[in-house]
């Protein structure tokens, strides 16, 4: 996928993977981080072939944030 959006862009052109972000409420960025887990589940059954519950995912997801430093893009 990455190598399409690569070879569509033209010289001098920025591609910004905004798919991750933190809210400045706590409330809204949990209510945001529980919705990309709910979507995520199906595609991590299907595509890996692993299936988690809920709370499992969301560990390993909160794990993921961590270890990258809490740096979630802004546009």
């Amino acid at each position: 996928m990455y190598r399409d959006i690569w070879n569509k862009l033209k010289g001098g052109a920025t591609f910004i993977n905004g798919d991750l972000f933190k809210c400045d409420s706590a409330l809204f960025d949990m209510w945001e981080f529980d919705d990309r887990i709910r979507w995520l589940m199906p595609r991590m059954k299907n595509d890996a072939g692993e299936e988690m519950t809920f709370e499992e995912l969301k560990a390993s997801r909160l794990e993921f944030r961590k270890r990258m430093g809490e740096k979630p893009g802004t546009i």
